[in-house]
């Protein structure tokens, strides 16, 4: 089965979305890297994605719900 991009329904553009920057804003990275230490699942090692990256993801999932995951990242 083929797998095609599901797009924005309607005519709502990107612009219309929040973007990186205003997520950034809305949850600063100290305060993911405070709840990571908190959590017990902050990363042991440095890693080419790290886990606040991770988080930012899935917040942006979060908005982009009808569009695939690999198209929000």
């Amino acid at each position: 089965m083929a797998i095609t991009p599901a797009g924005f329904l309607g005519d709502v553009g990107i612009p219309d979305w929040p973007t990186v920057n205003f997520i950034a804003q809305a949850y600063p990275r100290d305060t993911v890297r405070d709840v990571h230490r908190l959590t017990d699942s902050a990363s042991r090692r440095r890693r080419n994605l790290p886990a606040e990256a991770m988080v930012y993801h899935v917040i942006t999932m979060a908005f982009f719900r009808v569009v695939s995951v690999w198209e929000v990242l």
